[in-house]
């Protein structure tokens, strides 16, 4: 089994957790996810989790890791599908700050293929995968309190977004945001978000 990842810092994390949980059959190196520097036909499953609407050119992506199936190999993909309401309307409160070649980008799921089960399934399909299919899964998240969200908030790509928000601004932002969090009360306390996963899957070479 090999993963890879862009970040030397994520590899090395991944690394000592496969170590620690005694995985001796897993290694982690750094790499493109794009153009994966992989043996052909050596592989007999890739899985890539929500990683392919950050890359440059998804469809490329896809079909260079069609070159690394072994026949009978198979693809699963997961990518974002819609966010509830609440969370919709908290990521919205961002929308100002970004340049505009970045608002609103795919990872968002609402535009390309990301935006649609039959949009992913084109994408998978038109790099040459035959038996696509995607099912979706709510994904609830629960946040103890409004900290808890600010912690997780931070922890995400959506940090880049923070720092786009002038510092003065921040703690204001920071207050919509729980306001809106107000409307998404758990049963039995604190708050849950919830946000739809797709996940795509195809046969590869036969």
């Amino acid at each position: 089994m090999v993963g890879i990842d862009i970040s030397p810092v994520m590899v090395a994390a991944a690394v000592r957790a496969a170590e620690q949980a005694s995985l001796h059959h897993v290694e982690v190196v750094v790499g493109d996810a794009q153009t994966p520097d992989l043996p052909a036909a050596a592989f007999d499953l890739v899985a890539s989790s929500v990683v392919l609407s950050f890359l440059p050119d998804p469809p490329a992506a896809v079909r260079s890791w069609r070159r690394l199936l072994a026949p009978g190999g198979r693809l699963a993909v997961s990518t974002f599908g819609p966010q509830d309401d609440v969370w919709r309307a908290i990521d919205g409160l961002f929308d100002p700050y970004p340049p505009a070649d970045l608002l609103d980008a795919r990872a968002s799921g609402r535009r390309g293929p990301f935006g649609s089960d039959q949009g992913m399934a084109d994408l998978v399909a038109g790099a040459g995968f035959d038996d696509v299919r995607t099912v979706t899964v709510d994904s609830p998240v629960h946040f103890a309190d409004a900290d808890h969200w600010h912690t997780f908030s931070l922890s995400t790509g959506q940090r880049a977004m923070w720092q786009l928000v002038p510092e003065s601004e921040r703690a204001a932002l920071r207050r919509r945001a729980e306001g809106l969090l107000a409307d998404a009360s758990g049963p039995s306390g604190g708050h849950v978000l919830r946000q739809r996963v797709r996940y795509t899957v195809g046969a590869g070479p036969a």
